[in-house]
């Protein structure tokens, strides 16, 4: 699939930024360890892990600043 997508994506000039491209699994039972992903020549990181935790600070100072400058 991804070999399909990347040369789709090729044919029309488009490029995958693969630096903020990430796959995951998330569960109890999900103690992998699994190789990462090839889309081209470059790499896709897999991660996996029993609970997804997000930093959402960024992204509400953002709100924040814009909210205040109205």
């Amino acid at each position: 699939m991804l070999k399909c997508c990347f040369d789709v994506s090729h044919e029309l000039g488009l490029m995958f930024n693969c630096s903020k491209s990430y796959c995951f699994v998330i569960g109890s039972k999900c103690n992998l360890v699994i190789d990462d992903i090839k889309l081209g020549n470059e790499t896709i990181t897999f991660l996996s892990g029993r609970k997804l935790k997000l930093d959402t600070y960024i992204i509400k100072q953002k709100f924040f600043i814009s909210c205040n400058s109205i």
